[in-house]
């Protein structure tokens, strides 16, 4: 495979809230597990964390920090 071809074989998390609690330990399991984690969630040192945690162990995290973002939800009737 090419360098800049990517492998549709491995299965990817994505995880919220994956900078403590839950989050956190579920974005760990499923590291152990062998998935590709993506993690989310405000505090990016927390998910940073998280992922050097994982990547400690031969697993490999991304970290998304979703602070700032603006979520709206229309209703109409």
């Amino acid at each position: 495979m090419a360098d800049h071809e990517a492998s549709t074989d491995e299965a990817v998390a994505i995880v919220t809230g994956a900078g403590s609690g839950i989050g956190a330990a579920t974005a760990r399991l499923l590291a152990e597990r062998g998935m590709i984690v993506v993690l989310v969630g405000r505090r990016e040192e927390k998910l940073a964390g998280v992922a050097g945690e994982i990547e400690a162990e031969g697993g490999e995290a991304m970290v998304l920090s979703a602070h700032g973002c603006e979520w709206r939800m229309r209703c109409t009737r």
